[in-house]
């Protein structure tokens, strides 16, 4: 297993001015870690001379790179050649960088939409499908993640929908709280699919008027994330473990320190079980 870092776990910093790529990448090296994972938001320029540069830098520093993309199979007018274009721009920008993987996501309404999840997950498979040759074309595979929008069944069945070795799954451990799954059940069923993952932990706290549910910190929230890695230790050796750790507030960097830390301990104990 590799352990990487989610740009979006500096989402604050990056808003803020605190940090840019540049300075995450260097980070990443400084913790030893093997890669990074970019959410489109982080990147300045997209234009074909900055992502050389971007590109240069990440190998400068020995690193792998995934990248995300944020719109979705039923977002912007899915299942148009307009979403279509920009899905390639994206697998364009991916293969420039050196990623081999383009996280995507499904973008299921499951309560404001008048189009019931049955209707949107057969919208979404026929999307998938049209994407499927772009993806070949620039050596790039998507890998769909579960958003808290689709269940791991739901999300199971898609990727076998698309037969495809271009379609796999970006796995967020976190995210499998959001819909109320089984932690250990569903990453079990993903983790055959997985190519990357969310490393991510869930924590919910309770207000006067209702809870929060928040993406940090890395551990002691609600996912078993010892048992999450064995099972990623065992069925997906090879996984990507972009540790995302997005919270609302404290210093983001010693927040990633210590998710590092509590990582490589996990991942340890994991692989040596194995």
């Amino acid at each position: 297993m590799h352990l990487g870092l989610m740009s979006w776990s500096f989402f604050r910093s990056f808003a803020n001015g605190g940090m840019d790529l540049g300075e995450m990448l260097q980070l990443a090296s400084d913790l030893a870690l093997d890669g990074v994972e970019i959410a489109p938001d982080h990147v300045p320029d997209w234009s074909d001379s900055c992502l050389k540069s971007l590109a240069d830098d990440i190998h400068t520093h020995g690193l792998y790179v995934d990248l995300d993309d944020s719109t979705g199979l039923l977002y912007e007018a899915a299942a148009s050649e307009e979403h279509r274009a920009h899905v390639e721009g994206m697998l364009k920008a991916a293969d420039m960088l050196g990623a081999v993987n383009l996280r995507e996501i499904v973008g299921i309404d499951r309560s404001g939409s008048k189009a019931s999840v049955v209707s949107q997950l057969s919208a979404a498979k026929k999307h998938l499908h049209t994407l499927i040759p772009l993806c070949q074309e620039h050596g790039v595979r998507l890998c769909i993640e579960n958003h808290g929008d689709i269940t791991a069944d739901e999300l199971a069945a898609l990727i076998d929908s698309a037969d495809s070795e271009w379609v796999r799954c970006c796995l967020d451990t976190g995210n499998l709280a959001f819909l109320r799954e089984d932690v250990v059940e569903s990453t079990r069923l993903l983790a055959p699919y997985a190519l990357t993952c969310h490393y991510s932990d869930t924590h919910i706290k309770g207000q006067p008027w209702g809870v929060i549910m928040e993406c940090g910190p890395f551990g002691g929230g609600v996912c078993d994330l010892a048992a999450a890695t064995r099972i990623l230790a065992d069925l997906a050796p090879d996984i990507h473990l972009n540790l995302e750790v997005a919270t609302a507030q404290g210093d983001e960097i010693q927040q990633i320190k210590d998710a590092v830390h509590l990582a490589r301990e996990l991942i340890s104990e994991a692989e040596n079980t194995g």
